[in-house]
């Protein structure tokens, strides 16, 4: 269980996240979360559906849509957000208005928040093709280490990028 400076740097800004929750309460952090959510799930569905969309307008008219249908998406994604955001923020204030659960609340979803971000960015980095400089994220750090480990081939199952063999099967689990 080794540890290093960005295991402790990702603690702390997890306590950071933590006490800044805890200020704000739970109406305003929960739309905070849905920001870092919503534009991924929105924009991976509703690139899907538009890449089914511009394939078709592509072959009628023969245009190349790329550039334009990736605007599209990024735009459509962020008005939903928007909407989403402020009917939620509303929903959450009306629902749940007990100060000490708002302030709980709050500090739990900003530190889940911190928790993905920075898990995102170590995973992302400890990836990446860099050699030395990416070390330090997917051995040396306890978290990265781990999320490579087990979350990688999970994502990779659940995306349809597993590794496949020869014959079509799949590898059996270590």
């Amino acid at each position: 269980m080794d540890f290093n400076l960005l295991d402790i740097l990702l603690l702390l800004y997890i306590g950071y996240s933590v006490y800044r929750g805890y200020s704000h309460g739970l109406a305003a952090e929960v739309p905070r979360l849905i920001n870092v959510l919503m534009p991924v799930l929105a924009g991976y569905g509703l690139n899907r559906w538009m890449g089914w969309a511009l394939k078709d307008v592509t072959h009628l008219f023969g245009l190349n849509t790329h550039a334009p249908g990736v605007l599209t998406v990024m735009f459509v994604a962020w008005w939903l957000v928007r909407q989403f955001r402020v009917r939620l923020r509303t929903w959450v204030e009306q629902r749940f208005f007990d100060e000490t659960l708002q302030r709980r609340g709050g500090a739990i979803v900003r530190g889940v928040r911190a928790l993905v971000l920075g898990s995102t960015i170590i995973v992302f980095v400890g990836l990446l093709p860099i050699g030395f400089p990416g070390r330090p994220f997917s051995h040396g750090s306890f978290v990265g280490r781990n999320l490579i480990r087990y979350v990688v081939p999970l994502y990779e199952e659940v995306a349809g990028k597993g590794q496949v063999r020869r014959n079509g099967e799949k590898p059996p689990p270590q």
